[in-house]
Order: C-alpha cells, then sequence, then structure tokens
C-alpha cells in the first residue's frame, strides 16, 4: 500500500476538501492516481493551486478501510508501535520504524568487566566465561554504564575470535553486524555510558558512514581504530569491487568528517580514494600470515 495515499486520504478524509499546497509531490501523485481510478475525489483549479474534494463519502470510506483497517484513534495507549502500523496502515514499517529496545550482544576481554545500572550489575567477565557472551536490552533513558571501554565490530568472526585486539585490551566487545542502529548511538550519546567507545569497521564507505553518524553524537567521546600495517594490508589485500558497492556512502562520510576526523584517519581516507580500494576488517589476521622481515632487504 502507497504510504504517501494514506498520509493524503488522511488529510482529505478529515475536512473533506484539501489545498494542493499542504501536500508533498509524492502525495500529489499518489492522490491523482486514486481520483483516475476511482472517481471518489475530484481535483479543481483554484487560482494559482489545486483543491482536492470528496465527491463520494460512501466509496471513498470503502477504499479507505482496505488501506487503514483502524483508525489510531481507536486503538489502545500501550499498543506496540509496529502493531499500531499494522492496524492503521497494514505495514508494520510505515510509520517511526524501528524498536523502543536494542539487544547489544557483549563480549569481555581482560578481567573485571562490568555493566552497572544502579540496581543490578552485569559481571561481563563471568557471563562470557560461562556462556560464551551476555546481552543488554538497552533504551534510550536507561541507566546502564561501564566504566571500561567498549569495542564496536562489524563482523561476528571478529566478535568470534578476539585475538586481533591488543594484548594489553580490558573491554566490552560488542557486534552490530553491518548498519549502526540509530537507538544504539542516540544510547550511546548518553552521559558516561563507557570509558570510550571504539569503532573497527571494514574500512569502507559503510564503515566511514557509520562513524561518521556515531562521531556526530559522541565528539570525542569516540574514535576510529586502525589496524596495525593498514596501509600494506590495504596495497595488497583491498578490493576494489567493495570500494565500488560502497562509493556513495564513502563520498558523503568523507565530506562528513572533513572537519573532525584525525590525521591518521585523513590518511586512511587519502590512501582508500587513490587507490580506489577498500579493505575488509578480516584483513587483520593477513598482517600475522604475512608478517613483514624487518631484515628483508629484497
Amino acid at each position: 500500500m502507497s504510504k504517501a495515499l494514506i498520509a493524503a486520504l488522511r488529510k482529505l478524509r478529515s475536512t473533506g476538501r484539501l489545498a494542493g499546497s499542504v501536500l508533498t509531490n509524492d502525495q500529489k501523485r499518489a492522490l491523482n492516481e486514486f481520483a483516475r481510478r476511482t472517481a471518489c475525489i475530484q481535483e479543481t483549479v483554484a487560482g494559482r493551486g489545486t483543491v482536492y474534494r470528496v465527491v463520494d463519502e460512501k466509496a471513498l470510506e470503502t477504499y479507505w478501510r482496505q488501506l487503514s483497517p483502524k483508525e489510531k484513534e481507536e486503538l489502545p495507549d500501550n499498543l506496540p508501535q509496529r502493531a499500531v502500523n499494522i492496524a492503521s496502515s497494514r505495514d508494520s514499517k510505515s510509520a517511526q520504524p524501528g524498536h523502543d529496545t536494542y539487544y547489544l550482544l557483549l563480549k569481555s576481554v581482560g578481567t573485571g568487566v562490568t555493566w552497572s545500572n544502579g540496581r543490578a550489575t552485569l559481571d561481563l567477565t563471568a557471563t562470557t566465561e560461562r556462556y560464551g557472551a551476555g546481552t543488554l536490552g538497552i533504551m534510550p533513558n536507561d541507566n546502564w554504564t561501564s566504566e571500561q571501554p567498549l569495542w564496536l565490530v562489524e563482523n561476528q568472526k571478529l566478535f568470534d575470535c578476539l585475538d586481533w585486539l591488543p594484548s594489553d585490551t580490558v573491554a566490552s566487545v560488542a557486534y552490530y553486524g553491518g548498519q549502526l542502529s540509530n537507538l544504539l548511538i542516540n544510547w550511546l550519546a548518553g552521559e558516561s555510558r563507557t570509558g570510550a567507545v571504539i569503532l573497527f569497521p571494514d574500512y569502507d564507505g559503510v564503515g566511514l558512514m557509520n562513524y561518521a553518524r556515531l562521531q556526530s553524537r559522541l565528539g570525542e567521546k569516540c574514535r576510529f581504530w586502525l589496524m596495525p600495517e593498514w596501509k600494506r594490508l590495504l596495497n595488497e589485500f583491498g578490493s576494489h569491487k567493495v570500494w565500488l558497492d560502497n562509493f556513495r556512502d564513502f563520498e558523503s562520510a568523507y565530506n562528513r568528517l572533513q572537519e573532525t576526523a584525525s590525521p591518521e584517519l585523513h590518511e586512511l581516507m587519502r590512501e582508500m580514494q587513490q587507490q580506489a580500494m577498500a579493505l575488509e576488517q578480516e584483513a587483520i589476521w593477513l598482517r600475522i600470515c604475512y608478517q613483514v622481515d624487518p631484515n628483508d632487504q629484497s
């Protein structure tokens, strides 16, 4: 069902008459198509603009119920938003997409890693040792905090095997899977969530855009992690295809980060641009397999 048509008809039904100037271009197109198809409404010229009016209220109501089985005002106040969307437009994602809670999948590195909300404490070190990982159900207004840094990794293999981390790391590591949730970013922007937020994504447009989004909310509380020898790895194992697939995101992120990126991140972006290459984060293990011999003069 057309979101634009539902929005336009909702406005029109409330008054029976509607100026075209209050509609978006998509809503006008949807309403014009609906008028031609059903003859329930009519568009007329009025001055320099157009006016839509209902000419067959009974038929319009029948069509409206096909689009929107229930009015939002008829539904219980405590109904989850996605259920409201289904009832009012037959589409769970039709308005205010997303969820109220985000489940943050965590593992600990080092000892003594905990999260607390003032009433309860999650001993993440013990939970990781016993069960492999732990989960926090987070909401923007909750009080969960940790004194240790939080690492965010994009791909599951980096979450499964943590031997790539610096040897002295004591932190939480979270797996986020591709795109950072807006809810997670908003939650991290809360005061004093963690000691620091460290993002280790793929070095491509999506990864850089995720960092731009994160930094716009967290500022100096977050940083972008560069793997050791990233320049050599980009040169040897970079992917032109991944670069092309995410080029638009790279351009957007590059522009957003011009004023705020560290000198090291600027260097990474320049190298990626010059080589037209991206580097997936699992390449960090190739640094070990193909370690450069400092005595090699070849």
